[in-house]
This record gives structure tokens, sequence and C-alpha cells, in this order.
């Protein structure tokens, strides 16, 4: 006998369970890295923010996503910050 949970969608919210996952795993690879850069940077006697940088992702993301994707890139880059 089917339960109420079973439906079309269950298999769908499980779907971006998965996809939930991932974009963590990304977002800490991706926070990881950019500890690794601010830290050579700063061996390197250069600031640990690259501004022109920082704003080249806001407009990746900006282009590819809409304002909601400015707001991601700006918790990302701050993510990175960290």
């Amino acid at each position: 006998m089917p339960r109420a949970t079973d439906s079309p969608a269950e298999g769908l919210h499980t779907h971006i369970a998965e996809l939930d996952a991932a974009i963590i795993e990304l977002v800490r690879r991706r926070t990881e890295i950019c500890t690794r850069l601010a830290t050579q940077r700063r061996a390197a006697g250069r600031p640990t923010i690259e501004l022109a940088r920082e704003n080249d992702v806001l407009q990746r993301y900006s282009e590819a996503l809409g304002r909601p994707g400015a707001s991601l890139a700006m918790l990302l880059t701050e993510l990175g910050r960290r």
C-alpha cells in the first residue's frame, strides 16, 4: 500500500537534497582554496583581498543568475574571507 509521502514529488525532493549536498561540498572546497590564496598573498606581502577579482565574480554570477546571483556571489566571497 502506498504511503502518504510516496509521490512523484518525493523523488524530486531527494534529487534536490543530493544537489544541496554537492553544492555544500563545492562551497567548502571553494572556501578552502580562497584560504590558501589569502595565505599565499599574505606571504608575498600582498593584500589578502583582490577587489577586482571579487567584482569579476559578482559580475559573473549576476549575469548568469540575475540579482539573486549577485547576492549568492556576495555570500561566497564572504565565506572565502573567513
